[in-house]
């Protein structure tokens, strides 16, 4: 991988680089990430086509959905067999390939009949909306009951809505992902809903027991391994955003005890909210890290330092923000924590002992070489 990047970059800038062996071993895993990803995305979309081989169209698709450049040069059609190969010719250090264009005869293409579709017509939908309104039912299925996909839905929502959380719901969040997908749009509005009721009512011991609950259900949900999750990122990271830097009415002025195993569902406690919270952060900025340091995570990570050095910002706030720093490593420490350390309340910072602790893990961490 080491030399393959060297000559990459080479064949990129026409030269050698002084890039240390480290810097790529850095480029390398984040390339690998990717790389995963775009593989991950074009099977998706294969097992949606109801096909069990990967073609090139796919991953034309994902590159085209993530806003990346075709890779020309190579044949990436299903029908490549019958495609015409490229050419190649060369500019140096560079390869620039072509194709002829092709001659189009419109008569043949107005000779196509509707013969050559399929006699069976499964799907009805109807071409215009008049005024953005539907006169007739929009989708009509010929061969398949849409009703029963109905209720089998609404049963799979219901069960994950189930106040009684238990094991197999969790698995369901974390593991499932075909029969997740069908009801993503409503779980994910459901959460968004009740969780703002939460924080409009979270004076109340009993609502901010529920917003645990909530906080404990999406950080399964982000720990599913399905890329669909990732287009819903934008509505979710919001939701994290407001449990996370929300300034609570009865914010807990006291000491936070991290060796205390007690379910935060059952305390609600204002640090353990926003830990939950700072969880499900984490869970976000790493599922998006398509572009090392991106604008969304460079946003993210501008707002919390502007929260962190806040004098009004609580104490439960601030080893929030800190935990979340420590959990993403040495090198977002050094990048954006560190010179922003010295504008922390100092009065809030030596009051409590979980700050203090945290400060000295963060410090042992970014001397790590």
């Amino acid at each position: 991988m080491f030399e393959l990047l060297r000559y990459v970059f080479e064949l990129i800038y026409g030269s050698s680089l002084a890039l240390s062996r480290e810097s790529f071993e850095y480029i390398s895993i984040h390339l690998h990430n990717i790389i995963v990803q775009l593989i991950q995305q074009a099977f998706t979309i294969a097992l949606r086509a109801k096909r069990t081989q990967l073609l090139g169209d796919d991953l034309q698709i994902v590159l085209k959905c993530r806003n990346i450049s075709p890779l020309f040069g190579y044949c990436h059609s299903s029908i490549t067999n019958s495609a015409p190969s490229f050419k190649s010719v060369y500019q140096g250090a560079r390869t620039l390939f072509y194709q002829n264009d092709t001659i189009i005869i419109f008569s043949e293409i107005q000779s196509i009949t509707k013969n050559a579709l399929r006699d069976e017509i499964l799907l009805h939908v109807e071409w215009l909306a008049i005024e953005g309104e539907q006169k007739l039912p929009p989708i009509k299925l010929s061969y398949f009951n849409n009703s029963i996909l109905k209720v089998e839905q609404q049963l799979y929502l219901s069960f994950l809505q189930s106040k009684n959380f238990n094991e197999e719901i969790q698995n369901a969040l974390s593991n499932d992902q075909i029969a997740l997908n069908t009801i993503l749009p409503q779980l994910i509005d459901w959460y968004r809903n009740n969780i703002c009721e939460c924080l409009i009512h979270s004076c109340r011991l009993e609502k901010r027991r529920q917003l645990a609950y909530y906080l404990t259900i999406i950080n399964y949900l982000l720990q599913n391994s399905a890329t669909v999750i990732d287009h819903y990122l934008y509505i979710i990271s919001p939701i994290i955003l407001t449990c996370f830097l929300y300034e609570y009415e009865i914010d807990d002025p006291l000491d936070f005890d991290v060796n205390n195993d007690e379910s935060v569902n059952n305390t609600g406690d204002i640090w353990s909210l926003r830990i939950l919270s700072a969880q499900a952060c984490i869970k976000i900025l790493r599922r998006s890290n398509f572009l090392i340091y991106d604008t969304f995570t460079i946003r993210i990570f501008s707002r919390l330092i502007y929260s962190l050095t806040l004098s009004s910002t609580p104490s439960s706030l601030i080893y929030a923000i800190l935990y979340l720093f420590e959990r993403l490593g040495c090198h977002v420490c050094r990048t954006f924590l560190l010179p922003h350390l010295v504008d922390i309340d100092s009065v809030k910072v030596f009051s409590s002992k979980a700050i203090l602790s945290i400060l000295e893990r963060i410090a042992l961490l970014t001397t790590i070489k």
